[in-house]
């Protein structure tokens, strides 16, 4: 009898140490998080729709240049975004998985449905940027899957987080700083390996370098952008990091697509323009995502 008290008693002493949220907050943060889904889909939706009906080349100088930013912008944001639904969540792998496949589908017939509203560049111009955007895909499900099953970090609920193991830490600025540090020491072999090898790179088309170029630049550009946005804590602090990043990697585009590229291409306002828009579109959506109260957590030390 004593010993069935004691057991109780340690039960309900657990329970009571366990954090809560009000009940107020609570029945708000479970509303926030069932519904995410319903707050991003419209936001991304809109973008898409723009994406089909504004024209790429309308115009000449500025506006020119920004309606090349936001199309393209547009795509490479929302296929880093798709990537990392994979990985990261919400949601469960089983569709979650198909779906951003599909958002990456949806993509190229948003773009197809662009050259065709506006009489655009070819086909063949369809097909590259969509293996452009597929090969980003495909990039960053590397570093996200080896943060996601080597470090155990996902998107979480606030409400979740606290009811959660106290193993649960929160993805924080050190672990933004050594994600960056990766990035940029990629960058740094990355362009030593271009200058070393770039008479020999011999593409048939002379578009397909600046794809290639544009996607891997995206990876570089939205992985620390993203993840910064995704802190719980310290998120201005991450971000000012992202950002610093992304006004150096910018800075160096050019002369670096030069070195195995010496055509007509972008010039330097297209890339600020490109990644600006890039950077706006993911942080629209991104941060919808931190209104309904997710952010990132990990498992282990990182």
């Amino acid at each position: 009898m004593n010993a069935h008290k004691k057991r109780q008693s340690a039960a309900n002493a657990t329970k009571v140490a366990r954090p809560q949220l009000p009940a107020s907050q609570r029945s708000n943060a479970m509303s926030r998080r069932d519904h995410v889904f319903l707050w991003v889909a419209p936001v991304i939706a809109v973008q898409w729709l723009l994406l089909v009906v504004i024209d790429p080349d309308a115009g000449s100088g500025l506006a020119e240049t920004l309606s090349i930013g936001f199309f393209l912008g547009t795509m490479l944001g929302q296929a880093t975004l798709a990537a990392a639904w994979a990985p990261l969540g919400p949601g469960p792998l089983v569709w979650r998985l198909p779906l951003s496949l599909i958002w990456l589908a949806l993509l190229a017939l948003g773009l197809t449905l662009n050259l065709g509203l506006h009489r655009g560049p070819p086909g063949d111009f369809v097909i590259l940027m969509g293996l452009c955007l597929l090969g980003q895909w495909v990039l960053l499900q590397f570093p996200l899957w080896g943060l996601a099953l080597g470090y155990g970090i996902h998107l979480r609920h606030a409400a979740d987080a606290l009811q959660s193991d106290q193993r649960q830490r929160q993805f924080g600025i050190r672990q933004l700083i050594i994600v960056t540090a990766i990035v940029g020491v990629t960058l740094g072999l990355g362009r030593m390996l271009v200058a070393r090898f770039a008479t020999q790179i011999d593409l048939v088309n002379r578009e397909t370098p600046i794809f290639i170029f544009l996607g891997v630049a995206a990876v570089v550009l939205t992985l620390p952008l993203m993840l910064a946005m995704l802190m719980r804590r310290f998120m201005l602090r991450g971000l000012a990091v992202a950002i610093l990043l992304i006004v150096i990697v910018t800075a160096c585009e050019l002369p670096l697509l030069k070195l195995f590229h010496g055509g007509p291409g972008p010039k330097t306002a297209d890339f600020v323009s490109i990644n600006v828009f890039t950077s706006l579109i993911m942080l629209m959506v991104l941060g919808v995502i931190r209104w309904c109260g997710y952010s990132l957590t990990t498992t282990s030390h990182l």
